[in-house]
């Protein structure tokens, strides 16, 4: 993410040099927590997302976190070695084993949020992240969570444990940094 020319906008953005300017923050802000680059996403808050309170229900943080646990998962499957059966369309994949997220600030129609994520810890049976999203609208950290996948065996259909080459790849990922 830079501010080259070359870099997308959304059509009809009114400010772009606005835009840019919060996004260069939401991603430093991001980067001086440790989370990865390759898990952000941004996503649009949309004017369906709200609810009677006229702020996003807290129920889309949790649509907001899986999409960008579903993109980072992505990430993270194509980086595995060839070598083992862990990755998409391989014997073994993840699964979602627990999400939690503590809502800090409300957010509303018209913002862009930030997801990111960060693996924090990894053994034979799970996978930990932390979550964040941030609000380009507020220049704050919005809410703040934890994720928790479990290996999953697609062939046999029950849970599985790590190959241990696969547990070092992903132990190679752990970024550690100061609390959310």
């Amino acid at each position: 993410m830079s501010d080259s020319p070359d870099i997308i906008l959304p059509f009809g953005t009114p400010e772009p040099d606005k835009l840019l300017a919060m996004r260069r923050a939401a991603r430093e802000y991001a980067l001086k927590l440790g989370f990865a680059e390759e898990s952000f996403v941004e996503i649009p808050v949309q004017w369906g997302d709200q609810d009677m309170n006229g702020h996003a229900n807290n129920c889309v943080y949790f649509k907001y976190l899986e999409t960008g646990r579903v993109y980072y998962m992505d990430k993270i499957m194509s980086k595995l070695s060839a070598s083992h059966e862990v990755g998409r369309g391989k014997k073994i994949g993840f699964i979602l084993a627990s999400l939690s997220n503590t809502y800090l600030k409300p957010v509303f129609a018209r913002d862009l949020v930030l997801v990111a994520h960060r693996i924090k810890s990894v053994t034979d049976k799970r996978v930990f992240f932390d979550t964040m999203i941030y609000s380009y609208n507020q220049l704050a950290q919005v809410g703040k969570g934890d994720a928790v996948m479990a290996p999953y065996d697609y062939k046999v259909l029950k849970a599985a444990v790590l190959p241990p080459e696969a547990k070092k790849e992903l132990e190679q990922m752990i970024t550690t940094v100061a609390k959310l």
